[in-house]
């Protein structure tokens, strides 16, 4: 068990990933898509939410509309033309609503808008503004999309279409009910590994070069980066007027991350990755590219530094300030109801309690099947993970790893590659490594990195690569892109991340079988992995669902065989891991389950024609989605 104990703590790295954009969601997790809601616009009136007239009068346009221009009934040739007709133009308007829904998604974020968007001119944008504003104007404009798609009548759609339909309506719903209950301040804004101060220096890292305009761009985002700072800094001392909690240890964790970002010189992100884009570019003379160099660094030096050292003044102000106590949401008001609804939101209709005794049986289950393991098998601790996993570099995983996968999952489009890269220091907190998604209309160029602190262990580095890279995210996202859905479905990606991280947790889990060792041995390190992400997921939904305090979660953790010798302190970590991220640990094992249940039912259903890769290829063509809908589609 001691031994272990460290793994967890390593393991549980892999786990701070960003969730919309980075590892698959996007940077619209950290900012919301429809801007910052201001108090007033938080108020849901009554005369708000009465709408009753306006929403009559679009009953009664589309009833008029369906029923225009009926021919009498003896024309039967001249009905089924004009139905045809009408049948088409309504297939037409929904492929417009949802393009519309599409660039509401692009155009969300200047950062968002780049890393989606090679070619923005091929999907009709031609004039987008780089801004740090964020919209005051997001609710009446989502009203406004709301009462367009309720013209619509699902039966009348495409199979596609209504797939797209079903997606909008459980996240329009969803929508509805967080601003009803004025949820946006249960979220917070900075958090150690994974808020703003952090998120932001990282996607501005990888802000692609492509022409001058693009260097200038970035260089405009840059010098304001104070305002997104700013903002976040804002939002918490909101959020503490609201009762929220901000103890000084969360304070004193966010200064020091923040420091990361003053040191000087090469050492420094915005210096040395900037360096990097620029000299890979083929459109500037030497003279051009010494004086970009420049300007950056003074950017750095005279917008940047101070706009970091102006956000721990901001920080320091607020010790003391807040409550101290570091507890789960359910001790906050309303706290539960919004968990159940963003657990929801992340594509599952099996409610926070009944996840709870889900997983206390899974852990259980894993528990025993371990131990008996160990107990009929005692050399199995004796096995060298340099000899199970005999990789040197990472390419090295990445080459085995794709040839392992061909027989078992879908190949990647011809011309497919990605650049391995180690993470800058100041950003090592974040995750033990990470995979960029590409661009839509530019999938082949892909990005990973990894954490150099944690290269020296190989069955780490194994599904750390898996996780992250083929056949994990990399295959889904390529695949994904690549694929004929519409765009719409290509860039909703950023709430449902149970279906992005449950499939990259089945798929490095899957990899265990490609590995030249005993079954026994296999079966153990699939049991010890496994485990850390159901133990992850029900401390998380415990915590703050459940309300569990520190004492509570030890309790309850030491009837389960495998924790019963641990300590408090032993659970501390985990603790307030969940408490400052909410929801981060939760989509790994939720969404692992769901995916075994649905391969389950297909393997009923199916038979001896049941193939594993053709579950895989199924499942990711359907693209991000909530799991009871795609289990309604995979199974017609």
């Amino acid at each position: 068990m001691n031994r272990f104990g460290g793994k967890l703590y390593l393991l549980a790295l892999i786990a701070i990933l960003l969730v919309s954009t980075i590892s698959c969601n996007r940077l619209a997790d950290s900012y919301s898509t429809m801007g910052v809601p201001s108090d007033e616009e938080t108020r849901c009136s009554s005369a708000e939410k009465g709408e009753g007239d306006d929403e009559g009068k679009y009953e009664d346009l589309t009833e008029k509309e369906i029923n225009i221009d009926e021919p009498e009934s003896e024309h039967i040739g001249d009905k089924e033309s004009l139905d045809e007709e009408k049948y088409q133009d309504m297939i037409t308007a929904f492929d417009d609503f949802l393009h519309q829904e599409f660039l509401a998604v692009v155009t969300s974020h200047p950062i968002t808008f780049h890393d989606l968007l090679r070619y923005p001119e091929n999907f009709g944008v031609t004039d987008f503004s780089i801004s740090w504003e964020e919209s005051d104007s997001w609710w009446d404009e989502f009203q406004e999309r709301n009462r367009q798609f309720a013209i619509f009548e699902r039966e009348e759609l495409t199979l596609e279409q209504r797939q797209s339909y079903d997606i909008v309506s459980w996240q329009f719903a969803t929508l509805f009910n967080w601003q009803e209950n004025q949820f946006w301040y249960y979220q917070s804004r900075l958090q150690p590994a994974a808020g703003t101060h952090v998120i932001l220096p990282l996607m501005l890292s990888e802000y692609r070069f492509y022409s001058p305009q693009d260097i200038e761009n970035y260089l405009f985002l840059l010098s304001g980066v104070r305002i997104p700072l700013q903002n976040a800094l804002a939002w918490e001392e909101r959020r503490i007027e609201r009762g929220f909690h901000f103890p000084d240890a969360l304070i004193n964790k966010l200064i020091d991350s923040c420091y990361g970002f003053l040191v000087t010189g090469e050492e420094n992100l915005f210096i040395h990755s900037f360096r990097r884009r620029l000299m890979a570019v083929d459109f500037l003379c030497e003279g051009s590219i010494a004086y970009y160099l420049a300007r950056n660094e003074e950017i750095v030096y005279r917008y940047v530094m101070p706009a970091y050292e102006d956000l721990i003044y901001g920080l320091e102000a607020l010790f003391g300030v807040a409550g101290q106590e570091e507890l789960g949401l359910a001790h906050f008001d309303s706290g539960r109801e919004f968990f159940a609804l963003q657990l929801r939101n992340m594509g599952t209709d099996i409610e926070p309690a009944e996840w709870i005794a889900i997983l206390n049986q899974w852990l259980d289950e894993i528990a025993w099947e371990y131990f008996a393991l160990i107990d009929e098998h005692p050399h199995l601790f004796h096995y060298d993970d340099r000899v199970v996993f005999p990789f040197v570099y990472p390419e090295d995983f990445k080459v085995f790893l794709e040839s392992a996968a061909a027989a078992y999952f879908p190949s990647l489009p011809d011309g497919t590659f990605y650049e391995i890269r180690r993470m800058d220091a100041s950003i090592s907190g974040f995750a033990a490594g990470f995979y960029l998604p590409p661009q839509i209309d530019n999938y082949r160029e892909n990005v990973f990195y990894y954490n150099a602190n944690m290269a020296h262990n190989p069955s780490f580095m194994y599904t750390l690569m898996a996780h992250e890279g083929v056949p994990g995210h990399m295959l889904q996202f390529v695949t994904l892109y690549a694929g004929p859905l519409s765009n719409f479905r290509k860039v909703n990606t950023g709430g449902f991340t149970k279906y992005i991280e449950g499939w990259a947790t089945h798929a490095h889990l899957f990899c265990f079988y490609f590995i030249d060792t005993s079954p026994e041995n296999r079966r153990r390190m699939i049991l010890e992995d496994e485990l850390n992400w159901v133990y992850y997921a029900l401390v998380d939904v415990g915590v703050n669902y459940g309300g569990w305090s520190l004492d509570d979660l030890t309790s309850y953790m030491r009837e389960n065989l495998w924790f019963r010798e641990w300590r408090t302190a032993d659970f501390r970590w985990i603790y307030e891991e969940v408490v400052r991220n909410p929801f981060r640990m939760l989509p790994y094992a939720t969404g692992l389950w769901e995916i075994r249940g649905l391969k389950q039912d297909m393997k009923e259903m199916l038979g001896d024609d049941f193939s594993i890769r053709a579950f895989h290829e199924a499942f990711l063509n359907l693209g991000p989605a909530p799991f009871p809908l795609i289990r309604e589609w995979i199974l017609e």
